[in-house]
């Protein structure tokens, strides 16, 4: 029994060694589809996103996609209806409650919450965020990811439409993946054995 529970917790241990949260998070690309029309993702301004807060702001006013460069994570053109911004924020202004941009790395796997990205269209901010977006592929040793989900619009002119996007990006962690030292497997493995001897004595 004491040697399941040993085994147990050196296996957490390495578990728990392995996790980091994300601090760096570019985007690099992507496309954006909703009611027969959509565009690829330009990275802009603050295309490297930061990580526990928000970045960008909603444009003043609507213009094209170089005007709203300046405010924008990314922009895009939306086929025949013209440019759309992209930032992030706690409030699109009508919903609210957003968390800020995170994630995290344990080993080969990847979590992202995106829970604030939101687009800016003909005058309107409509949040299009996902707290569990779809990761598609992560490269643990460059970064690189791609990542996808859907998100549907809440009032206006395309409400009850979903949004279908994807991005492409890198992303590194706090920390490398530090595995847990051999000392502490000959450690266990120690421990293990003189459970062992002193079950056998007091057998004997």
């Amino acid at each position: 029994m004491k040697k399941t529970v040993l085994v147990a917790a050196l296996l957490l241990a390495t578990g728990a060694a392995n996790a980091a949260p994300i601090t760096a998070l570019t985007i690099t690309g992507g496309t954006f589809a909703m009611a027969g029309a959509g565009g690829s993702i330009t990275p802009t301004t603050f295309a490297d996103m930061t990580v526990g807060a928000y970045d960008g702001s909603a444009p003043s006013m609507p213009g094209s996609e170089s005007d709203y460069a300046p405010t924008s994570i990314g922009t895009f053109g939306f086929g025949a209806f013209g440019a759309v911004a992209i930032y992030t924020a706690e409030t699109d202004g009508v919903n609210s409650g957003f968390a800020a941009p995170s994630g995290d790395i344990t080993g080969s796997d990847m979590t992202l919450d995106l829970s604030s990205w939101t687009a800016y269209w003909n005058g309107t901010s409509f949040n299009q965020g996902n707290s569990a977006v779809t990761i598609d592929s992560f490269d643990a040793t460059t970064g690189d990811f791609a990542a996808s989900w859907t998100s549907p619009v809440v009032g206006g002119a395309f409400n009850g439409q979903d949004g279908s996007w994807t991005i492409t990006g890198n992303a590194a962690a706090a920390t490398s993946a530090v595995p847990v030292p051999a000392a502490v497997w000959l450690f266990g493995s120690g421990l293990v054995g003189l459970a062992g001897v002193a079950r056998r004595r007091k057998a004997a």
